[in-house]
């Protein structure tokens, strides 16, 4: 077994980690759901309206051509890397089980701008990268192109320190097919 399995399996019921998770999850969907930017300011949430490459963000999201996707998620857990002229291009951790999110952030993280997880860090790389990367099926699964006129809410800003506890929140809005067949088409 691997360290990553290790750390994984060592973490996976940690009852702090999911209670931490859980609070702070909570927090930032109440911030969705539509409260005053000076009330998700105070109570720690971080919302905006642009997105920056190398951050992560979850955000409500209708597909242009949804009748015609087999499946897609409302709400992504995104690592934008590249901006469009009517958009952004990103890996949306949500088409991954857990494990293997923390798996490709984990080897994302040689990319970061620091190994702090602090307010400083970004990830700085590109799709050529993940691509050639021993990871690069896991990226192929993720990666997906977004209309700036079909997010439905801000942008919910997730601070580095807390990207891995957002990779295990099972937050994932599915549609038309169930996160478990997601996954295994994923996993392909």
């Amino acid at each position: 077994m691997g360290q990553l399995e290790l750390l994984f399996n060592k973490h996976k019921y940690d009852r702090s980690i999911v209670t931490n998770s859980r609070g702070w999850f909570n927090k930032e969907a109440a911030s969705l759901a539509g409260m005053h930017a000076d009330r998700v300011l105070r109570e720690g949430g971080k919302q905006t309206k642009l997105i920056e490459p190398g951050s992560m963000y979850m955000f409500y999201y209708s597909p242009k051509y949804k009748e015609t996707l087999p499946y897609y998620d409302t709400f992504p857990l995104l690592l934008p890397y590249a901006e469009t002229n009517n958009g952004f291009i990103g890996l949306n951790l949500h088409y991954l089980p857990p494990y293997y999110r923390v798996k490709l952030l984990d080897g994302l993280m040689k990319y970061a701008t620091n190994d702090k997880l602090n307010r400083n860090t970004k990830l700085k790389y590109t799709w050529d990268l993940v691509r050639s990367a021993a990871y690069s099926k896991l990226g192929e699964a993720t990666i997906h192109r977004y209309i700036a006129g079909n997010v439905k809410s801000n942008f919910v800003k997730i601070e580095p320190k807390n990207w891995f506890s957002a990779c295990m929140l099972p937050v994932a809005r599915f549609k038309k097919m169930s996160e478990s067949q997601v996954w295994k088409d994923s996993m392909r």
